[in-house]
């Protein structure tokens, strides 16, 4: 009985699977015919659960979850966009696009560039390289091999090499990477490959010759420095006349700057003045202004020969843009003024020192420590021309300020009055006197004065 049992439920569930199997093969004629007559609907399943769905099925996709949210798409990068010296900060940017871990490289490119501008602005200098590392792996990504935006990139990561870490050599590797793939990029554009404009890649020129020359000359190559610097120069002269409507000069001020520095150390002082007398700017004085300091600290005299053509220039400049009662015209002068006294010319410097004086009484006021200063150095010229009664008044001036300002206990004060106390002892000092030797040479109130008659005795006679 149980083998018959068996035998009739196996032949049961064949005739279920076989009927099952009927019924799903009518079904699928029935919906082989409903597809042939209605071309653009499915229909799947039996009778009673029988659904439409469309022919075209339109999968979004994972990247891109706008789509599903009723959003427009997406765009791609605009690969024949122009390129400024930084990037623009007012690029929009969309912060919710991508799930996490799937963002796309375009967006995480625009996100590298505005935290490296932020981490540099900040002085966070190794974070900054970093981040200009990811962005030329992700412009790599975005645009390929061989692009100008890549060496665009290539060139902002040298300039942070050297700028914000000081490291000439990766400095000049990523540099010559700029170059290269620069080269590559017009090669492929006059195969039509690859489009852009001369206006796009002239900031990428002016950026990567510069760095080129600054990484050249703090590695002591000079000739190979002055070579890429004169490049830059050209090309920023020509970044000048495609901006005439708004220019902005400050990259060309550092390639001038950077070229007279090493003109200077090619002992071209004559082309050095020639860079920094074309844009006379603050800047440039500023660093005439280093460098003739440079020059005096060496004590040879062709260095103070250059350094006295600098401090003229120097001071030629900051007159005309900050006029002679400025703290930076006054220190430029200060120093010429030495270099002068250092060199015998010495009308020359009292020339200079009488108008310092005046300028110092504005700036500082009368009395201070800087208008002592200024008259213990005519002083100091006057005893030199041995004239020392007028150099002791000038030092007498001096001391007499620095008692005001500092005190009499100061060190500078006490080291003064010696200096004028062996002045006095000199010959031809002995007229000049100070406020406190002439109380000493007073006579006392309490002296008694001769009386050519005594006392009580009257002019006339009793008896007259």
């Amino acid at each position: 009985m149980s083998r018959l049992s068996a035998h009739r439920s196996d032949d049961d569930g064949s005739s279920l699977l076989s009927s099952a199997g009927e019924e799903s093969l009518a079904d699928s004629g029935e919906g082989r015919r409903e597809n042939a007559r209605h071309k653009p609907r499915v229909m799947i399943g039996g009778e009673g659960e029988k659904h439409s769905v469309p022919a075209v099925i339109t999968i979004p996709s994972v990247t891109d979850p706008g789509v599903a949210e009723g959003r427009p798409p997406r765009k791609g990068p605009r690969r024949g966009s122009s390129s400024e010296e930084f990037e623009s900060a007012n690029e929009p940017e969309d912060e919710n696009l991508g799930a996490p871990g799937l963002t796309p490289p375009e967006v995480l490119l625009k996100r590298m560039r505005k935290r490296a501008r932020e981490l540099a602005a900040q002085g966070a200098g190794e974070e900054s390289v970093f981040d200009r590392i990811r962005c030329v792996a992700l412009t790599r990504i975005v645009y390929g091999d061989y692009h100008w935006q890549l060496a665009k990139a290539y060139s902002k990561l040298a300039y942070a090499y050297f700028h914000l870490r000081g490291l000439a050599p990766q400095a000049l590797k990523h540099a010559e990477n700029a170059r290269d793939t620069l080269l590559a990029a017009d090669d492929m554009r006059q195969q039509y490959r690859q489009h852009y404009t001369r206006e796009d890649i002239v900031p990428v020129l002016q950026l990567t010759y510069l760095t080129m020359g600054q990484a050249h000359a703090a590695l002591k190559h000079f000739q190979k420095a002055e070579q890429n610097l004169k490049k830059a120069e050209l090309v920023s002269q020509e970044r000048e006349d495609m901006q005439q409507g708004h220019r902005n000069p400050d990259r060309y001020i550092k390639v001038l700057m950077a070229l007279g520095k090493v003109a200077m150390k090619l002992n071209k002082v004559g082309y050095a003045m020639d860079c920094l007398e074309k844009e006379d700017s603050v800047e440039v004085a500023d660093s005439a202004f280093m460098v003739s300091l440079a020059y005096l600290s060496t004590g040879e005299v062709e260095d103070e020969e250059k350094a006295s053509e600098l401090l003229h220039t120097t001071i030629d400049i900051y007159m005309e843009h900050s006029g002679p009662y400025h703290k930076q015209t006054v220190k430029a002068q200060d120093e010429l003024c030495c270099l002068l006294i250092r060199q015998g010319r010495l009308d020359e410097a009292l020339s200079l020192l009488k108008k310092l004086i005046t300028a110092k009484s504005e700036i500082h006021g009368d009395p201070s420590n800087e208008l002592a200063t200024a008259h213990q150095l005519m002083g100091s010229i006057r005893l030199k021309q041995a004239k020392t009664e007028v150099a002791l008044k000038h030092f007498m001036k001096a001391y007499t300020m620095l008692q005001f300002v500092l005190g009499n206990n100061h060190r500078k004060t006490k080291d003064l009055r010696e200096t004028v106390e062996l002045i006095k002892r000199a010959p031809g000092a002995s007229k000049v006197q100070t406020s406190d030797d002439k109380m000493r040479e007073r006579p006392r109130f309490t002296q008694v004065v001769g009386r050519s008659k005594p006392v009580g005795s009257n002019t006339t006679s009793a008896w007259s």
